[in-house]
């Protein structure tokens, strides 16, 4: 479960901590749940709870009262898949969180995460939407909804532009965008111990260049030091 946590610890860090956010949240997610007939999971990111809301397509899932969690996660629908498929899903939402995070502001909202899922031997359409704090980029919110596939899926996880249609699958691949080679070269140096100016040797630059890829990579993991960039680095196989 090491995708898991590390999704949940930058869940955590970017977690919006003002109220400055829709109200309506959870009478749209009913909404939505009763209208197109799936399960809707709310995680309040601040609150580190999880409202769930049903469906006559939950019922034929087994799911019967069944509104929250003191998680972040809706666990008794997780505990459905397989742990192979638990895996993939942590590691694809990994992905996306950080395909987002690297986009410009205002575009952030206009992805939504796909994955096909089995759940007790139904095909199921997982999609999963980020809500940030209208005042900061802070997530506060994250939507997701569980419904029986009704349409050709390209890929297992994908990122999906709302305003376009555009789908791009979210693979290993899409990780090594993340970092430089060079920046690679340096967290794999950092995650070994080594000094500065031991990379600086090791690599043949000098030890300010070190300093500037090692905040450049701070920065675009998203992380407070290098400890945190090493286990996320690690989660996303980048080094």
């Amino acid at each position: 479960m090491n995708k898991r946590r590390e999704l949940e610890n930058n869940l955590f860090c970017h977690a919006a901590v003002s109220s400055n956010c829709s109200s309506d949240i959870y009478g749209y997610a009913g909404h939505i749940a009763q209208f197109e007939n799936c399960i809707v999971a709310v995680s309040d990111l601040r609150y580190h709870k999880t409202r769930i809301f049903l469906s006559d397509f939950a019922k034929e899932l087994g799911l019967t009262d069944y509104t929250d969690e003191s998680s972040i996660w809706e666990n008794r629908i997780i505990a459905m898949l397989s742990r192979e498929e638990q895996e993939e899903k942590y590691i694809g939402e990994l992905r996306f969180f950080n395909f987002v995070r690297l986009l410009p502001r205002k575009k952030r909202s206009q992805y939504f995460f796909a994955a096909k899922l089995h759940l007790k031997g139904v095909e199921v359409l997982h999609r999963m939407h980020y809500i940030y704090d209208e005042h900061c980029e802070g997530i506060r919110y994250a939507l997701c909804r569980y419904e029986r596939q009704w349409q050709d899926f390209p890929g297992k996880c994908v990122a999906v532009n709302s305003m376009t249609g555009r789908v791009e699958e979210l693979t290993s691949e899409t990780d090594k965008n993340i970092l430089s080679r060079r920046e690679r070269q340096v967290l794999t140096y950092i995650d070994a111990g080594k000094t500065s100016v031991e990379i600086a040797e090791g690599l043949m630059i000098s030890k300010n260049t070190v300093s500037r890829h090692r905040q450049a990579i701070l920065s675009k993991l998203q992380v407070r030091n290098s400890l945190e960039a090493c286990k996320v680095a690690k989660a996303l196989s980048l080094i």
